[in-house]
């Protein structure tokens, strides 16, 4: 991984950037697999800014279809599952070139991002874990830029915030990710409208919330929840809907580590982790090819549930 300082938001980048931007009027903006609130936001947010600016429509690529629960921010842009041969690219809140399966790189790549884990894959790299959310880095952007944000982008990036800190409870938010969410109520975020958008609950989610949760087990601080295949048969729901599953045995007082198995199609299984404190996940996602930060990565196993609990289990307890 490139050094700290190399992969910082500076002014030259920042103008670097733009001009970029203003001499590609065919581009694309990209996010991971699996797209959670943060990425959704970032990428149509970045959209509608590049637009105001140059007039230019970028093509939007993420692999999986958005989640239902977010598909409210996609009134004014529209997500493509296949990616475009274009000659510049930017890439935002993705780790690792293997969540973006199906796109090969090539051309100019921007790379933004706020995991640890991420390598620096980018001709041009913001990598930024401090920030709560890659749509924190964007805001830092846009301040460089000079950019006003209409309330409609407000709205878009403070739910890509809400959504990546919890709604604000998660130890990812500091004082200036507060002070950014103010700035976006400020320019017309209605912060109660975004906020129960986000939290709506489906009864088949709840169902499988149910059924995920009858499978708790809680052994030396470490806590651990799988979902199979049958459970998203029978409730007709898929692997998005357990977004925020990993996230509820840490309100258990001696929950140290959270982990979610998710057991894939084809019969892998997908694993979340989330921590307490200074117990790095990112370092245990790492050892088993994924990554993060440090209070919440994940990876995929290419063995079935109970293989890879078994394994997670002799890894962290050594």
């Amino acid at each position: 991984m490139a050094s700290a300082s190399m992969n910082s938001l500076t002014a030259s980048k920042a103008r670097r950037i733009l001009e970029l931007i203003r001499r590609n009027d065919q581009g694309q903006i990209l996010i991971h697999t699996s797209p959670d609130g943060d990425a959704i936001a970032s990428a149509i947010g970045l959209y509608r800014v590049i637009k105001k600016i140059t007039g230019y429509s970028y093509h939007l690529f993420c692999p999986r279809p958005i989640p239902t629960r977010y598909r409210f921010l996609t009134r004014s842009s529209r997500f493509r599952t296949r990616p475009k041969k274009v000659p510049f690219s930017i890439v935002l809140d993705t780790a690792s070139l293997s969540r973006l399966p199906g796109w090969k790189p090539s051309g100019l790549i921007i790379n933004i991002d706020h995991h640890d884990s991420n390598p620096g894959f980018g001709v041009i790299n913001i990598v930024e874990p401090k920030f709560s959310s890659t749509v924190e880095i964007l805001m830092a952007l846009f301040k460089r830029w000079r950019i006003g944000i209409d309330p409609t982008t407000a709205s878009i990036l403070y739910a890509g915030i809400f959504a990546e800190t919890g709604g604000f409870i998660f130890r990812n938010t500091k004082a200036e990710t507060l002070i950014n969410a103010g700035h976006l109520v400020a320019a017309g975020a209605p912060p109660a409208e975004v906020g129960e958008r986000i939290l709506n609950q489906t009864p088949n989610r709840l169902r499988l919330l149910s059924l995920a949760l009858a499978t708790l087990k809680v052994v030396n601080g470490i806590s651990i929840i799988s979902v199979s295949r049958a459970m998203f048969r029978k409730t007709r729901t898929t692997i998005d809907e357990t977004e925020g599953f990993v996230e509820i045995p840490l309100q258990i007082p001696e929950v140290r580590i959270s982990i979610l198995l998710k057991e894939l199609e084809d019969g892998r299984t997908k694993v979340s982790l989330r921590s307490k404190g200074r117990v790095n996940v990112n370092r245990i996602a790492q050892r088993f090819g994924g990554g993060g930060h440090r209070n919440a990565a994940g990876f995929v196993s290419d063995f079935s549930l109970s293989r890879t609990r078994r394994d997670l289990l002799q890894m962290i307890q050594g």
